[in-house]
């Protein structure tokens, strides 16, 4: 079963500044050709990849990174169950973190290259180098 990538491992395997730059790219070796993201994922990585290193950086990613992952759709049905989880959910986790939390579980998923604890906190198995 290939791993679930979040945007915070993805924005470190971008950025030779982030602390886990070295881990992420170590790992990207071995798990992100195939790794499993959702739209939203997209979205968020674009933005923030925009908004710290600017559009060619983002083009960067376009090209280079989201064509090694195998990217699905957010379906109506699982947008709607995280709407209804951040309504209770702790205020830590993002929406777009209960978005992949809902993904992960549904799509049997085990493993997440991540660097954002709530993926911890939530119950689910980081891969590290």
């Amino acid at each position: 079963m290939n791993a679930f990538v979040d945007t915070s491992f993805l924005y470190a395997f971008l950025d030779a500044r982030d602390p886990h730059h070295a881990e992420a790219v170590d790992l990207a070796g071995a798990h992100l050709e195939g790794a499993r993201a959702h739209a939203y994922v997209v979205v968020e990585t674009l933005a923030l990849v925009t908004q710290r290193a600017g559009r060619a950086s983002a083009r960067r990613v376009i090209l280079d990174v989201l064509s090694a992952l195998s990217v699905s759709a957010v379906s109506l049905a699982l947008h709607d169950r995280a709407l209804a989880t951040f309504l209770t959910a702790p205020s830590r986790f993002s929406f777009v973190d209960l978005v992949s939390f809902e993904f992960v579980r549904a799509e049997g998923i085990s493993e997440v290259l991540a660097f954002d604890d709530d993926f911890e906190a939530a119950g689910f198995r980081l891969l590290r180098a």
